[in-house]
């Protein structure tokens, strides 16, 4: 699929990232509703980064998906556990299903996607402008100023890449964890005003209804965790092993570089997040203010990532 490059852009870093997403192979999403899951990992103190993830599928052209998913939770997932990362050590059962699971999810007609923000005042709002964020999407909630900018964060992700994907008249269902951001009714009704506001500013083409809830609502929960923790495994291993890369290397690497040695999961995710072509569409993007060089955005793809050798190379 061709990227449609969204306009009015007003993100310096989104605008170089939507760049990047016109070079790589996307999914063409043909279906009448576009389905947008996302998870979020967000000041751990083991990371250096903080990620949004999103899957941007069409659920009606992945059957197979959720055929297979149903068959790894009968094998693995009893009593309806979730798949989460940070419980992959600690559970035998899960940690045997994070595999079959991410082999499941190649069956998914859709994008799964990781944005790894270094924990930088580069990418966030100034503080002199929190004021006037505020005032500007006219907000009403008492948010905390991390709050804002996590919330701005999600928003303005969610609607580059719908306003890039999309095509013209689709629905769009925003599915997402619960998060501070959706604390109470107010925080919620802000968060999706600004993705609203944003998404119309961002898209080239005039949508259909756009529709939002989150985990806590819905009919079928087990169906929803699954696809929720699509975007929760994406996020955990992104924390995980672009930490330890910037921690061995000091900067992200824009050349090839082999991976410092890493857990045991992470090392599995980077097998499978190699492997295809599948259905499903992978990429780690990283948003970083680097030392002795200007901020960059780059994306890992797949293609350029070398198993045999831990060998990855970041396009800039």
């Amino acid at each position: 699929m061709t990227w449609n490059q969204p306009r009015r852009v007003i993100i310096p870093w989104m605008e170089t990232l939507s760049r990047l997403l016109h070079r790589v192979a996307l999914p063409t999403f043909r279906g009448r509703t576009l389905s947008v899951i996302s998870d979020y990992k967000v000041n751990n103190q083991e990371s250096d980064f903080d990620v949004v993830g999103i899957l941007i599928a069409d659920l009606e052209a992945s059957g197979a998906w959720n055929e297979l998913r149903n068959e790894v939770r009968a094998k693995f997932l009893v009593d309806s556990r979730r798949m989460t990362w940070k419980k992959l050590n600690s559970d035998k059962r899960k940690g045997a299903a994070f595999l079959p699971f991410l082999r499941a999810a190649d069956q998914i007609e859709g994008l799964a996607i990781a944005l790894a923000f270094h924990r930088d005042p580069f990418f966030q709002i100034p503080k002199d402008g929190i004021s006037r964020f505020r005032d500007s999407f006219r907000l009403s909630s008492n948010w905390k100023p991390g709050n804002v900018q996590h919330m701005f964060r999600i928003a303005y992700s969610i609607a580059l890449l719908v306003a890039g994907l999309s095509r013209p008249g689709q629905d769009i269902h925003w599915l997402s964890d619960e998060d501070a951001v959706f604390a109470n009714e107010r925080s919620e009704t802000d968060t999706v005003a600004v993705f609203a506001r944003l998404l119309t500013m961002f898209s080239p083409h005039q949508l259909g209804q756009v529709r939002y809830g989150t985990s806590a609502s819905g009919d079928e929960p087990l169906f929803q965790e699954d696809l929720l923790a699509v975007p929760d495994l994406m996020c955990g291993a992104t924390c995980e092993i672009f930490t330890a890369v910037k921690r061995e290397f000091g900067n992200i690497p824009q050349v090839a570089a082999r991976f410092p040695k890493l857990a045991s999961r992470s090392q599995d995710f980077l097998s499978w997040y190699a492997a295809g072509p599948w259905p499903l569409k992978r990429y780690i993007c990283t948003l970083e203010n680097g030392e002795g060089r200007s901020p960059s955005v780059g994306i890992l793809p797949p293609s350029l990532l070398w198993r045999s050798s831990g060998l990855a190379a970041i396009e800039s």
